[in-house]
């Protein structure tokens, strides 16, 4: 990073102005990854960054320019990320995302790692809630994200997990390293191995960290052993075993149902739902389960569907047992 004065009339450094974030007015310009000149107010920035504010709480030489001028400073960080950056400090009320406004990825991505970078908490802060918002640790509200919006974080299918990955690895977010770990064991072998396109049009792959791809080849068979083991409880009890007056509609005809899948379960029938499902351990087998149970009425068939749940919620809560991040 470094940085000189100069006189606002010579603000041409041979590269493109950003054309979204060049303030006439202003009087910093950063210059990045040596590609994009951005001219902002260097009391808006150093407001929200302590960095940049503690480069500049230092006394000026004695000799230092008098006019008005302009800082430049030289960073390496991409355009893209240095845009998303400024134009949160600028317009936070434009990221602060909700279901109705998701953020892309890379907007997120800006913020962690330039908010990390230059220690802007708000933004940071912003960009950590995004992500645990896309990875609730309550079962219910996983079930709920995905069957209502697909995912928080607006991103590539195959390339999200991984860059989720590789940034939570780079920044030391255990968090959030693990969870992205878990999407990542359910991609195919070969995208999880080798790399994923990032768009059609683009030349550009994301790779998952080396050791990463390890720990995932590594956690699929226990997250599949789990999975296998929370469907064949399934089959282990009937509402009655459970509760002394559980409130059935119709007991003549769900008691006998119930207890019919009970005591005609075959192995085959879990190693059916256990292929279809794969590694997908924490996803709800709601329909799967409906079918199965399908002679019972609504309320029967919803206490499997709720015991179910609560050994996904245990799984999510031990997820670390089963996907073993590797030391950072």
């Amino acid at each position: 990073m470094s940085c000189v004065t100069t006189e606002p009339d010579t603000l041409d450094f041979g590269y493109p102005r950003h054309p979204e974030m060049w303030m006439d007015d202003g009087n910093l310009v950063l210059i990045a990854d040596n590609r994009v000149t951005f001219r902002v107010h260097r009391s808006v920035v150093t407001r929200k960054s302590t960095v940049f504010n503690d480069m500049f709480s230092f006394p000026q030489p004695p000799d230092a320019p008098q006019s008005p001028g302009c800082v430049v400073i030289h960073l390496p960080d991409s355009p893209e990320d240095l845009f998303y950056f400024l134009d949160a400090i600028y317009d936070a009320r434009k990221y602060c995302f909700s279901m109705e406004k998701k953020p892309t990825w890379p907007a997120v991505k800006a913020l962690l790692l330039l908010g990390e970078k230059y220690d802007a908490e708000d933004l940071l802060e912003e960009a950590m809630l995004c992500l645990r918002r896309h990875y609730p640790k309550d079962i219910e509200e996983w079930d709920k994200l995905r069957k209502d919006y697909g995912s928080f974080i607006i991103g590539e299918n195959d390339v999200l997990p991984i860059e989720i990955a590789n940034l939570s690895r780079l920044l030391h977010l255990p968090e959030f390293h693990l969870s992205a770990l878990y999407d990542c064991c359910r991609l195919p072998t070969g995208t999880l191995a080798h790399s994923a396109l990032r768009g059609e049009a683009s030349e550009q792959r994301a790779r998952l960290d080396e050791d990463d791809v390890a720990a995932c080849l590594a956690a699929r068979k226990g997250l599949t052993d789990v999975l296998a083991a929370n469907v064949e409880d399934l089959f282990e009890v009937t509402p009655c075993d459970i509760y002394d007056e559980f409130f059935c509609p119709t007991p003549h005809r769900c008691v006998p149902a119930t207890q019919d899948v009970q005591y005609h379960h075959e192995k085959a029938q879990t190693d059916a739902i256990v292929a279809d499902a794969g590694c997908s351990a924490l996803e709800p087998l709601d329909a799967r389960i409906a079918s199965t149970f399908g002679a019972a009425c609504e309320r029967c068939v919803g206490f499997y569907q709720k015991r179910y749940a609560e050994s996904r919620q245990e799984l999510r809560n031990r997820l670390a047992k089963y996907i073993a991040v590797p030391p950072y």
